[in-house]
């Protein structure tokens, strides 16, 4: 016999996870549709996608949990952290005038990661939308970046940003206002390959 009677909600992991998936696909296609940036151009932000990106796919960011540290829990409050993965995948051709296709992949993918620290890191985003002091801080822990495979004209490269954030677990999370005024619309799609941010406030 069941003891909850109330309904399980989203754990405020699943919460924040969603919610930095939504600020980056916002920002990126804000900055890819006003300032014309080729490099950003259909850029997409997924959630938990495990389909491999391959060199077809355009500019991608891929956002996933990955660790949680409960590390304070007393009988009033619980203070934990909680770790995210931010994947960006990049791919570029090999030119005409010999620029290599691992080098401009490496480019695209260092500057996307660049982009989505600058954004996370935005003293707006200090909270994530939420009000105080449910998140407490947030900050990029690590950047990495794999060995490029250097095998073809058509080179995939890889980077990861690993992105911390501290709540109180004994708060609730209250609903975000709006990332970039009410007109905004990040839409969590389900598509073949997984769940993708869809922004079309920008188009």
């Amino acid at each position: 016999m069941s003891l909850i009677k109330t309904r399980i909600l989203q754990s405020q992991f699943e919460l924040i996870r969603d919610r930095i998936g939504a600020i980056l696909a916002d920002e990126f296609s804000y900055q890819a549709v006003t300032f014309n940036d080729s490099d950003l151009s259909g850029l997409k932000v997924w959630i938990s996608r495990s389909v491999p990106f391959d060199k077809t796919n355009p500019p991608a960011v891929n956002v996933n949990f990955v660790h949680g540290d409960y590390y304070s829990e007393d009988v009033s409050t619980n203070t934990n952290i909680y770790k995210f993965s931010i994947d960006c995948h990049a791919a570029a051709k090999t030119q005409a005038n010999g620029k290599d296709g691992d080098e401009l992949g490496m480019y695209r993918v260092q500057k996307l990661m660049g982009i989505a620290c600058r954004i996370l890191n935005n003293t707006q985003y200090r909270t994530l939308g939420w009000a105080a002091p449910s998140v407490q801080t947030r900050w990029i822990e690590s950047m990495d970046v794999a060995d490029p495979a250097r095998n073809d004209a058509d080179s995939m490269m890889f980077g990861r940003i690993i992105f911390s954030v501290r709540i109180n677990e004994d708060i609730q999370l209250l609903t975000a206002k709006n990332i970039q005024g009410y007109d905004t619309k990040a839409q969590l799609d389900l598509t073949n390959e997984g769940y993708m941010y869809k922004v079309n406030a920008y188009a």
